[in-house]
Order: C-alpha cells, then sequence, then structure tokens
C-alpha cells in the first residue's frame, strides 16, 4: 500500500510540474489596425517580441503605395475583423505600376485569413523556402490579379538549399478578374522546393495566358518538391490545373497526391492556348484518383505523364472526357479510369454544384 501511495504522490507531483509549465501560457496579444500606417506600426513592435501574437484588421481598403508588408518574425497570425474577405481588400496599385508584393514571408508559422489582396507586378504573397519558412497557412482569402503567380513560394538554387514544410492553402479563390491574365508567365500557386504542402477546397479560375504560350498551371509544385497533396479544389478556364514536377529532370517531385478536384474548361473566346488538366513530369511516386476533368478546347489529353523520371505512379479512378496517356516514356499503372470522350455536361448546373 504503501509503495503504490508512493507512486500515486509521484505522479501528482509529475502531473503539477507539467501543467504549471504548460497550462498557464498567455494569451496571444492582439492588436487592432485600421490603416496601412498601424500595420506597419504593429510589424515594427512585434520585431522586439517572441510570443504569439494576432492582427485584427477592420474593414477597409488598405492601398500600398510603396514598400511591400514584410512579417517580421515567426508565429504572427493576420485575420480580417469580420470573417469576411470582402471586407478587407489590401490593393498593391497595379499589376503594372503598382508595389511588387504584398506579403513576404520569410519566418514560421504565419497565418493569414480573411482577407483579399490584388494588384500587383510580381506576387501577391511571397513565401521564401530559401529562408526555411515553414509552416505556412492561408484559409478564406481572395487572390487577383497579379502579373507573375498569385501566391509563389520560391528557393534557392544551391543543392542543400532549405525547404518550405507543411504549408496549408484552403478555401480560398484565386483569379484574373477579367477573364485572361495579362501576359504567359502566371499561375496561381506556384512552389519550389516545398514538402508535405496541402492545397485543398479552393477556387482558381482563369489562369490563363493571352499569348501563343501557356500560363504556369493553377497549381504547381516542382524543383525538388515533395509530398504534396492537391485535394477537392475547383479549376476553371485555366490553361493547366494541376502539376508536379517540370521538365525531362530527375527527382523534380516525389510522391504526393491529386484527388478528387474538378477540372473544367469551357471557354475558348480568350483561353486559345487551353493545355493538358493534370500532368506529372519527371514526378515520381505520385497518386492522381478520383478527378473530374471536362473540357471543350482543341488539346487531346486530360491527364498526362512524361519523361523517364516519372514512374512508380498510379492514375485511377479518373473521370474525364479527354486522353489519359504516356508522353517521353513517362509509367504509371492506370486502373478503372473513364474517358468518355462523348460527355456533355450542364455547365451552369455544375458550376452551381461546386463553387455555391
Amino acid at each position: 500500500m504503501r509503495k503504490l501511495q508512493t507512486s500515486r504522490q509521484f505522479f501528482i507531483v509529475l502531473s503539477l510540474l507539467f501543467y504549471s509549465q504548460f497550462s498557464f501560457t498567455s494569451e496571444p496579444a492582439v492588436t487592432t489596425v485600421s490603416s496601412v500606417t498601424e500595420l506597419r506600426s504593429a510589424f515594427a513592435s512585434l520585431a522586439k517580441t517572441k510570443e504569439e501574437a494576432i492582427i485584427v484588421v477592420q474593414p477597409g481598403l488598405y492601398s500600398l503605395s510603396s514598400q511591400r508588408l514584410i512579417f517580421p518574425r515567426a508565429n504572427i497570425r493576420l485575420i480580417g475583423a469580420t470573417g469576411d474577405p470582402e471586407d478587407v481588400i489590401f490593393d498593391g496599385g497595379g499589376m503594372q505600376t503598382g508595389v511588387g508584393f504584398i506579403f513576404d514571408v520569410s519566418h514560421d508559422h504565419i497565418s493569414i485569413s480573411g482577407v483579399t489582396l490584388r494588384n500587383v507586378r510580381h506576387h501577391l504573397i511571397q513565401v521564401r523556402a530559401e529562408n526555411g519558412a515553414s509552416d505556412f497557412t492561408l484559409t478564406n482569402c481572395i487572390l487577383q490579379d497579379a502579373y507573375e503567380q498569385l501566391l509563389k513560394v520560391s528557393a534557392s538554387h544551391e543543392e542543400n538549399a532549405p525547404y518550405s514544410d507543411r504549408g496549408k492553402i484552403s478555401g480560398c479563390t484565386f483569379e484574373y478578374t477579367k477573364g485572361i491574365a495579362p501576359q504567359y508567365y502566371v499561375g496561381g500557386v506556384n512552389a519550389h522546393r516545398s514538402r508535405d504542402w496541402i492545397v485543398e477546397n479552393n477556387v482558381f479560375k482563369n489562369i490563363a495566358s493571352p499569348e501563343d504560350r501557356v500560363a504556369q498551371p493553377a497549381i504547381h509544385f516542382w524543383r525538388n518538391s515533395k509530398n504534396t497533396i492537391v485535394r477537392n479544389n475547383t479549376i476553371i478556364n485555366s490553361d493547366r490545373s494541376i502539376g508536379f514536377g517540370l521538365g525531362n529532370l530527375t527527382n523534380d517531385h516525389i510522391g504526393g497526391e491529386i484527388t478528387q478536384n474538378a477540372i473544367i474548361h469551357h471557354g475558348l473566346e480568350h483561353h486559345i492556348n487551353a493545355d493538358v488538366g493534370i500532368f506529372l513530369e519527371s514526378a515520381k511516386s505520385a497518386v492522381i484518383s478520383d478527378n473530374f476533368i471536362y473540357s471543350i478546347s482543341n488539346y487531346p489529353n486530360a491527364i498526362e505523364y512524361r519523361f523517364n523520371g516519372s514512374f512508380d505512379n498510379v492514375i485511377k479512378d479518373n473521370v474525364a472526357n479527354k486522353r489519359i496517356r504516356s508522353r517521353d516514356n513517362g509509367q504509371a499503372a492506370l486502373e478503372n479510369n473513364q474517358v468518355k470522350s462523348s460527355m456533355t455536361v450542364d455547365i451552369q448546373y455544375l458550376f452551381e454544384k461546386l463553387i455555391n
């Protein structure tokens, strides 16, 4: 009995020690801002602290006339006050004359939610894998009209450079509001050296080139990216929708899954360069499953797997009205896919089901 009592006392002491260390942590500091000047000031103040912080942005139009907004350290959440991204708008001033970026992320655990970002010369958000920025989260946001990719994960070209790990993008809309991009070198989410990212439950519209060259995909992970999950997104009238890897290389993308996405291309008036829906290029050990692809473009393929560096892939249970095929010796196991070239759909009904 005494031995049992002693054991219980020891357990209680350990529990109290654990509780005292982890249960009385302070609440995150909350700062409310209503102007760009106040937001810059909040960033400057947070640079001097380390604790988790929340910046609440009041409804309004936040016009950036000069420099980008740089998150000064890790563990900062920026949220729109109402939860409706149309209430809080950050405007960069234009795709050719405005600022280069709105938000610049070089630190871990940065979160952005409930805002609209629009009109910049380069990227609305740049997450810097070259600085090891990881655990980035973007939710419930609208990204519109950048002269290059809307969201970029950049990286160093050095062999042993850092990665960006465990990012998540969900519940967002990425689009070019005029129905077409301003040039071919555009994209939705374009990520280098990224591992274990998740892109799910988003809508992408009009990631399409006005030129003879096709745009970057709406969702593209490449240059030594790994284990990306692209799930349950709707992609409309974009030149290319989802891609892992690019070109005839080695290990440009490893692992990952592209699943349960709906890809629709129904407008040819401005979209002369519609291309493949989903592609693997020098990507291995990926799974493409349960996607719906419908396109009225002249391009013959819905899914492609290309080059010798693409192998050990599985493509199964997809429904498309275009072919699923290998190019340049790409390898994949094909299982239970349905290719229906004569398929017709009610586009308006489909949009209502997918987006509303």
